[in-house]
C-alpha cells in the first residue's frame, strides 16, 4: 500500500486496527510520533520499558508482555530502533513476534532504517522470521537510506487482506493514497 509517509501510514494503520478501547503498545524511549498517534486516533496508549544490556538497548520482556496482557491491537515498532540504534537479533525478533502472537496484536514495524550500515550487525527484516499468519505490517521507504524525505514515498507491506482493505478504507477516507510522482 502506497503511502506519502510513514507517520500517516502508522497513523492510518492504528486507525484501522484499533479503537477508543483497545490502544497502542509501544516503548520507552522510542521516536516520538508512535507516542502521539494514539492519541490522533483516539485509543489508549500503554508503554513499556527498554533496558541497557552492556552497550546496546533492548526490550523488558517481561514488562512488554505485561504490556500485551492490557489488550493492545497494536505494536508500534523502529526495527531498527530509533532512538537506540539498537539492530534487534533474532532471538529478539523471534520473541517479540511469538509475544504479539500469544495476544493477538498486529505488529507494525517501521523498518525504514533499515538500509543504513551498522558495524558488526546485519539487520533482519521482522517479517522473514514470522508464520504466515502472524499479523505484521512493514512500514518501508527510500527516505533515509538516500536523505530523501522530502519525496514523501513510502509504503506499508500488508500481507493479510483483511487489514489491507481496512488499512485502504482509512487511506481513502483521508485522501492518503496519493504519493509523489517519482
Amino acid at each position: 500500500v502506497w503511502i506519502p509517509g510513514i507517520v500517516p501510514g502508522i497513523t492510518a494503520a492504528c486507525a484501522a486496527l484499533t479503537n477508543e478501547k483497545e490502544g497502542i503498545i509501544t516503548a520507552v524511549p522510542v521516536y516520538h510520533p508512535f507516542h502521539l498517534v494514539a492519541g490522533w486516533v483516539n485509543c489508549p496508549l500503554i508503554t513499556f520499558e527498554m533496558i541497557k544490556e552492556g552497550d546496546r538497548w533492548t526490550f523488558d520482556f517481561d514488562d512488554f508482555e505485561r504490556g500485551l496482557q492490557k489488550g493492545p491491537k497494536v505494536f508500534l515498532l523502529c526495527n531498527p530502533h530509533n532512538p537506540g540504534g539498537t539492530v534487534f537479533n533474532e532471538t529478539e525478533i523471534l520473541r517479540i513476534v511469538d509475544l504479539c502472537a500469544k495476544y493477538n496484536v498486529t505488529i507494525v514495524s517501521d523498518e525504514i532504517h533499515a538500509d543504513l550500515v551498522y558495524p558488526g550487525e546485519q539487520h533482519t527484516t521482522l517479517a522473514t522470521l514470522a508464520n504466515h499468519n502472524d499479523k505484521i505490517i512493514t512500514a518501508v521507504a527510500p527516505s533515509k537510506t538516500f536523505n530523501i524525505p522530502g519525496l514523501g514515498l513510502s509504503a506499508l507491506i500488508v500481507p493479510n487482506l483483511e487489514q489491507r482493505v481496512k488499512l485502504q478504507k482509512v487511506f481513502d477516507s483521508l485522501h492518503l493514497s496519493n504519493t509523489n510522482p517519482f
